[in-house]
């Protein structure tokens, strides 16, 4: 029986997560994934296959899903959503390269939980007069005169202010 399981992986050898790791990253940048992103996922899970080589982890197939979540309290980041996004590029790299054991490795992998202060700062926040001023400020430079002109009178912007009055800021960046 050994002898034919020998055979079968000598005829498909089995790829290192080093090597899943550099297939997952070709196939997204062929996608046409930013170089940005690309460097992102380059670096998460590069710091994904060294912890797992220092457990002598070589091979996706001996990924469990204790390794994970060893792996994960190592994180050390002041913000949740940044682990979210690396969890969710760790999730989607598991996913490529985990066929025997994807279940398992991928209930390791559960959401976390943003604290009210993560919510509030992803939060939209309204834009300063100094910002709208520079973005008004920028129309005539990006648009040509003709395409400025017509833009113009139809960009106003609001905010409320400590006092709690509504107050609009028109595209001559007067507050009105």
């Amino acid at each position: 029986m050994q002898a034919k399981e020998q055979t079968e992986t000598a005829k498909h050898p089995q790829a290192t997560v080093a090597e899943c790791i550099e297939t997952f990253i070709n196939a997204k940048a062929s996608e046409g994934i930013s170089a940005r992103r690309i460097k992102k996922l380059r670096f998460q899970l590069a710091h994904f296959e060294k912890f797992m080589s220092a457990r002598s982890k070589l091979f996706p197939s001996t990924i469990t899903a204790a390794d994970l979540i060893e792996f994960r309290a190592s994180w050390d980041s002041k913000w949740k959503s940044t682990t979210r996004k690396a969890q969710e590029n760790l999730r989607g790299f598991l996913r490529s390269c985990c066929r025997e054991n994807l279940n398992d490795v991928l209930v390791a992998l559960k959401t976390i939980r943003l604290t009210k202060e993560d919510r509030g700062r992803l939060e939209p926040k309204p834009f300063s007069e100094t910002e709208i001023k520079t973005l008004f400020a920028q129309i005539p430079k990006t648009f040509a005169p003709a395409k400025a002109a017509v833009a113009r009178p139809h960009c106003t912007a609001g905010e409320i202010d400590a006092n709690g009055a509504r107050r609009t800021l028109d595209a001559d960046g007067m507050v009105r």
